[in-house]
């Protein structure tokens, strides 16, 4: 868990590191597996965070929490925090639908716009910053594991510009059924050429064109986005 600051002002713990990529698994199973109902909807929007005055400026790392903690309380219940590059995050909390879900993240996204522009900072929803080069400004230990492995990896460059200059809509649903898993994770893949159309709408990313969910793929390691295959056992 990143190091990072809600609105009421609570700094999320860090968490010990697991002991390798089983423990991973195991770990992904037993909080995110679970043989049930498909069950209620949570939304989570990022935007990112600008300088009113100089659009160029990213905000810092004390600037962006002095900000939020200094939020009231948000009627919809999300928390606030900070992704890599200092891009703001909303996460609802699990909704009963998701027309419900949209109602509490827009109240809000209201404001938390609001307090911001009181800041002299402003909030945009981009899939890809089209203007400032990436650079990360949360020192969340996570974080900083991530850029040593992208960089071990060969893959900084396309790693930096997903984890500081992207923002993105996240969608989050119970696993439901376990007859329906493996069904509804193949589902999930073949959205796949969907998602990345719907980036097609930023195709600027740090001041040059590109076609960003495509290229930024491209550049990352294959076991990020390859289709899950069934744990051997």
């Amino acid at each position: 868990m990143a190091c990072t600051m809600a609105s009421d002002g609570i700094v999320e713990p860090r968490t010990d590191p697991l002991a390798g990529a089983d423990a991973a698994a195991q770990h992904i199973v037993d909080g995110c597996l679970k043989d049930g109902p498909v069950g209620p909807v949570g939304l989570e929007i990022e935007a990112h965070c600008f300088d009113l005055s100089d659009p160029s400026r990213r905000p810092g790392w004390d600037e962006l929490t002095a900000t939020i903690a200094a939020l009231p309380p948000l009627p919809g219940g999300s928390p606030v925090t900070v992704e890599p590059g200092g891009a703001v995050e909303l996460s609802g909390p699990p909704m009963a639908d998701p027309l419900a879900a949209i109602a509490a993240m827009t109240s809000d996204r209201v404001v938390l716009r609001a307090a911001f522009a009181r800041a002299g900072l402003g909030l945009v929803l981009l899939g890809a910053d089209p203007l400032r080069p990436a650079l990360r400004v949360n020192p969340g230990a996570r974080y900083q594991a991530m850029e040593t492995f992208f960089r071990a990896s060969g893959t900084g460059e396309a790693g930096a510009a997903m984890m500081t200059s992207t923002a993105s809509v996240q969608v989050n649903l119970e696993a439901g059924p376990r007859a329906g898993w493996a069904e509804r994770v193949r589902l999930t893949h073949a959205l796949g050429p969907t998602m990345i159309a719907i980036a097609a709408n930023s195709p600027v990313l740090g001041g040059e064109v590109h076609r960003m969910a495509v290229d930024q793929a491209a550049g990352l390691e294959p076991t990020r986005l390859g289709p899950r295959r069934p744990h051997p056992r």
